[in-house]
C-alpha cells in the first residue's frame, strides 16, 4: 500500500473546497491528512472517511508540461467556490464574531507583587488583536505556499511552526461565536 496524497498536493473537497495537503501520516485506510483549505482553514481528515481529490491544475497538460487551454465541467461544487471568491474578493473576510457573553467585559492583569498596579483592557480591543494576529499568521502562511525559494521540506517545517502557533492560541477560543473560528492546532496522536 502506498499514500495517495503527498505533501504539497493540490486537493478538493465538496464539504470544505480547494486546499492544500500540509503533512500526511499513515498509509492506506489509517492515511490521515492535515490540510489547509481556502475557505476553512486548517482540518485533520482520514481519507478513507472524508470524499477527497486530487486536484491538478488545469491549465498544464501533464503529458507537454505546458499550458493548455481548460475546459473544465461546471459543477455546482465548482460554482459555488467561485461565487464565494468573488464574495471574499468584494466584501474582503467574513467578519468573525466574539462570544456575547465577553462584549463589553474587560481583560484584568494584576501583577504578583504587591503595590504595582494592575491593567485593564477592554475584551473588544483584545478580541480584535487576537483576529489581527490570525489574519497575520493566515497571509504569511499564503506568503509561503507560493514563495519560490522555498523547497517543499522548508515549507512543511515553517507550517508545522504555524501550527504550532494556533496550538498556542487555543487558549482564546473561548472568546469566539462561531467554532469554526477556532484557533486548530495539532492534534495529538
Amino acid at each position: 500500500m502506498h499514500q495517495r496524497f503527498d505533501v504539497g498536493s493540490k486537493v478538493y473537497s465538496a464539504q470544505y473546497g480547494a486546499g492544500e495537503v500540509l503533512a500526511v501520516e499513515g498509509v492506506g485506510d489509517a492515511e490521515k491528512l492535515t490540510v489547509r483549505f481556502e475557505r476553512a482553514g486548517e482540518r485533520q481528515l482520514m481519507t478513507a472517511f472524508s470524499v477527497i481529490e486530487p486536484q491538478a491544475d488545469p491549465r498544464i497538460s501533464e503529458t507537454v508540461g505546458r499550458a493548455v487551454p481548460a475546459s473544465p465541467v461546471l459543477t455546482t461544487d465548482l460554482l459555488k467556490e467561485a461565487l464565494r471568491e468573488v464574495l471574499l474578493e468584494e466584501y474582503g473576510p467574513r467578519e468573525m464574531k466574539m462570544l456575547d457573553r465577553w462584549k463589553g467585559g474587560s481583560l484584568i492583569m494584576r501583577p504578583s507583587r504587591e503595590g504595582q498596579k494592575e491593567k485593564e483592557v477592554p475584551l473588544d480591543d483584545f478580541f480584535h488583536k487576537i483576529v489581527m494576529v490570525r489574519d497575520r499568521l493566515r497571509v504569511l502562511e499564503q506568503k509561503l505556499n507560493s514563495h519560490p525559494g522555498l523547497s517543499g521540506a522548508d515549507k512543511v517545517e515553517l507550517h508545522q511552526y504555524i501550527t504550532r502557533i494556533y496550538g498556542s492560541l487555543t487558549t482564546f477560543n473561548i472568546l469566539f461565536a462561531d467554532r469554526e473560528d477556532w484557533f486548530v492546532g495539532q492534534k495529538g496522536e
